[in-house]
């Protein structure tokens, strides 16, 4: 990591987050702009003790990494820099999203059915982009989750409208991978989104992600139900192994997110399908385009929920 000089004096804090035995995660903010790409505004910092032990090290040096050297993204939180203590410890600025973590929002909106259909298929596609982003750029998450998903709002291009914003976070266990066929050995992530490879003690691909992918989209449709749930540990392993993916009651989100999910819930990790075809079979005019990441239909700007779905 390339170390950086700047002070908790340059940041005024607001208020703690959140914390941990390992750290605290700051909201902060500055008056004034520090640099071109730090203006006046509010900031989260998460502030790690890498002294406490080899692995948070790792893991904090891991995320630093990714944030450096991906580029800026509207679906991924944005990294503007870090800096060290003097007591062992680094502080992370990031961006803040004010709207808290995917998986409260589908608790709090699900049940007094504020959550929209129109809404559930726009975040698909964010994810779909965000995920699309990392592969492309060699990144494995490996512990793709709602609690790990941000919302953020900004303005459509389009109107001005100010939309909910999507943004894929916490990269401290991702991997780099330095080519298409690279494979991670080490087992991270949430059970309620491995994929059965993983239960089963094979090593990562970027399939693995995708299947997490699938079980969001699964609880974006349900109204935050887990695709594979159970009361003990064994229970969900066992539901993942077998793979079958509960029916969605409601038919609208059935008919709209059936086929998103179906080819990322596949048992064989070479079924699934990848991010980019994803993209092209769902939100892409021309299956054929090779423009990828420019040519994607808006969920918000289709007529039919069904078109764009293509």
């Amino acid at each position: 990591m390339d170390q950086q000089i700047a002070a908790w004096s340059r940041y005024k804090k607001v208020k703690v987050l959140g914390a941990g035995a390992t750290g605290q995660v700051y909201l902060v903010e500055t008056s004034q702009s520090l640099s071109p790409s730090i203006p006046a505004g509010q900031y989260v910092i998460k502030r790690i003790c890498i002294a406490s032990s080899p692995e948070i090290l790792k893991s904090a040096a891991t995320e630093v990494k990714i944030l450096e050297q991906l580029e800026a993204h509207d679906n991924l939180v944005r990294y503007y820099e870090h800096f060290f203590d003097d007591d062992g410890m680094i502080n992370i600025v990031m961006e803040h999203c004010q709207g808290g973590d995917l998986e409260t929002y589908l608790k709090d909106n699900a049940a007094s059915g504020a959550f929209s259909p129109s809404e559930a298929v726009h975040f698909a596609f964010q994810l779909f982009a965000a995920v699309l982003h990392l592969h492309k750029h060699g990144v494995l998450h490996r512990d793709l989750k709602p609690a790990n998903v941000l919302l953020s709002t900004a303005p459509s291009s389009a109107d001005g409208v100010r939309r909910t914003m999507l943004k894929v976070s916490d990269f401290g266990i991702s991997r780099v991978l330095e080519r298409t066929a690279s494979i991670a050995q080490t087992v991270v992530g949430t059970p309620f989104y491995m994929g059965p490879e993983l239960c089963n003690g094979e090593a990562y691909t970027f399939a693995a992600d995708m299947w997490s992918l699938g079980c969001i989209l699964y609880e974006l449709a349900s109204g935050g139900q887990r695709c594979f749930g159970g009361a003990t540990l064994l229970a969900v392993v066992r539901a993942v192994c077998e793979g079958v993916i509960p029916p969605i009651a409601d038919p609208m989100r059935a008919k709209l997110f059936m086929p998103m999910i179906t080819p990322l819930i596949q048992v064989d990790p070479s079924k699934r399908f990848s991010a980019e075809d994803c993209m092209r079979a769902f939100f892409l005019p021309d299956p054929e385009d090779s423009n990828i990441e420019d040519e994607f239909i808006d969920p918000d700007d289709a007529d039919d929920l069904e078109a764009a779905l293509g």
